[in-house]
């Protein structure tokens, strides 16, 4: 049902080695569901699944379950802009003998996509995951910033930032984690 239902699937998978040495492992992915109400379809409750693994931050596996609900301040072809609240549970599994961490999250997400040219358009996502048991102490920020150039209705051409911030990394990794990364997208 166009502008009530969204439902979404996120993958992808980082490697990289150097003189024939693993140096980056890692991959992450994302089932969402959202559901809009009211007259003009601008609220919506969301619902999502998060899971990632960073070998080299010393996770084995990350879950984040979240429920939320959001607002679309605009929704047009040439514009869009949403802000979303949600709170959820964060599991991390370790690789090594470091305890399990737990933590109940808050989840503001801002997302914002305006069209530059008539087959281009710029895109920032920013979510921020403040753990509650420990304001301050404790977060993570992703940031991923994309220039997209459409090749056709189903192909595009993507060229992005993406920063992973985490304020209290294991010993041997640095807080800040940032990508650029050029995609061949597929919409359907």
């Amino acid at each position: 049902r166009e502008k009530i239902d969204e439902f979404d699937i996120k993958g992808n998978m980082y490697y990289s080695a150097s003189d024939k040495k693993m140096d980056a492992q890692t991959w992450y992915g994302l089932v969402r569901y959202a559901f809009s109400f009211g007259k003009m379809k601008q609220w919506y409750n969301f619902y999502s699944v998060e899971v990632d693994h960073d070998r080299f931050a010393n996770i084995d596996y990350r879950a984040i379950p979240v429920a939320g609900v959001g607002y679309w301040f605009f929704d047009r072809k040439d514009i869009k802009l949403m802000a979303e609240l949600g709170i959820g549970w964060e599991h991390t599994n370790y690789r090594d003998d470091t305890k399990d961490g737990n933590h109940a999250m808050l989840v503001p997400r801002l997302f914002f996509e305006k069209q530059l040219f008539a087959n281009s358009k710029i895109s920032q996502d920013l979510i921020y995951y403040p753990a509650l048991d420990d304001i301050g102490a404790y977060y993570r920020l992703r940031s991923e910033t994309a220039l997209t150039f459409a090749l056709n209705k189903a192909f595009a051409l993507q060229l992005s930032m993406i920063d992973y911030y985490n304020s209290d990394p294991p010993d041997d990794t640095k807080q800040n984690d940032l990508r650029f990364i050029s995609s061949l997208v597929y919409s359907f």
